[in-house]
């Protein structure tokens, strides 16, 4: 019986925040707005996460990978992010201090796995049964905003960071994040993705 306890009190939170409004409220958005191709999965909220603090127009953001830092396919997905990142900031300078920690995790197999979801407080997600498949998760811990795309597979890793990129956002105020729960995987091997690096939007495929 005891082992029911805590799911039923988290989703009891769940209900009683979003009657009360204090959870983040979901918002529908236009397509072209959204993640492209759209995921099996997504919610989308009204909250913008800023990456910029206050009193400066350079981006607070860090990068981490998970679990190696020399890890190709992790190396490559934050040179896009960071590149992303400058070209809607018009600069390459980075604030010292992260209002944003943005995590990219790409799982170990087997039973490996439980406990590296575990050692880093990840949330499960569908996703990661799937090859390729990846999730994309926001919280805040101690005043810092954790972005947390975890793959299944460095493929996976990769992908839920092409689709973070989707996520910025330019405002009056300066660079953000749309806050959003992502989780998806393919239905084929080909993938299209939509890129915001710049102006206007660009179209791949990767294999």
């Amino acid at each position: 019986m005891r082992r029911h306890t805590r799911p039923v009190f988290g989703l009891l939170v769940g209900v009683v925040l979003a009657i009360s409004g204090c959870g983040p409220k979901p918002v529908t958005l236009p397509v072209e707005q959204q993640i492209l191709p759209l995921p099996k999965q997504a919610v989308y909220y009204e909250n913008l996460i800023p990456l910029t603090s206050k009193n400066s127009s350079r981006p607070a953001y860090a990068i981490e990978l998970y679990p190696d830092p020399k890890r190709a396919a992790l190396v490559a997905a934050a040179k896009d992010l960071h590149q992303w990142i400058a070209e809607l900031a018009a600069t390459q300078e980075v604030d010292s201090t992260p209002v944003v920690r943005i995590r990219l995790f790409s799982l170990p197999e087997g039973e490996a796995r439980s406990a590296f979801v575990k050692k880093h407080g990840l949330k499960e997600s569908v996703a990661w049964v799937h090859p390729e498949g990846y999730s994309l998760r926001f919280h805040k811990k101690k005043g810092v905003w954790l972005v947390d795309v975890v793959g299944a597979d460095d493929h996976g890793t990769y992908y839920g960071s092409e689709s973070l990129g989707q996520l910025l956002v330019k405002t009056p105020e300066g660079l953000a994040l749309r806050r959003a729960k992502v989780d998806d995987w393919p239905t084929y091997s080909l993938r299209a993705f939509k890129s915001q690096a710049f102006e206007g939007s660009m179209w791949a495929m990767k294999d």
